[in-house]
């Protein structure tokens, strides 16, 4: 859920409202494909763990290597969560309406932050 609201709507609500610069954009894309890197390497490790071709332990190592280098643009995407506290604020809030039962209120929700987004972008 966090990396749902956090990683994902987060920062494109942040790219929507022009609220990241080049070099932030950078680490985004660097992250996204780390990523799909880990994706590609999960895939194949595992199926080397299923043909008994590397050992369980080798294979968990190889992939959480791989995770914790992908999380390092994490720490380098900090200030784009200090810097767009607000949205940050809007982000964590939807991730707790989120856990609401009543669909209208998550309806409600969606529909202010977009209506929010929208005057952010082309009216102010």
């Amino acid at each position: 859920m966090m990396s749902k609201h956090m990683l994902g709507f987060f920062l494109q609500y942040c790219r929507f409202v022009n609220g990241i610069d080049e070099s932030q954009l950078y680490w985004i894309r660097w992250w996204m494909l780390m990523n799909i890197g880990i994706h590609n390497i999960g895939t194949f490790v595992h199926t080397l763990r299923f043909k008994k071709m590397i050992n369980p332990r080798l294979g968990f190592s190889i992939y959480l290597g791989y995770w914790a280098v992908s999380n390092y643009a994490i720490l380098k995407l900090f200030s784009v969560y200090t810097s767009n506290y607000f949205i940050f604020f809007i982000t964590f809030t939807g991730m707790l309406v989120n856990f609401c039962r009543n669909r209208w209120i998550r309806i409600a929700f969606q529909g202010v932050v977009a209506a929010w987004l929208m005057r952010q972008r082309f009216f102010v």
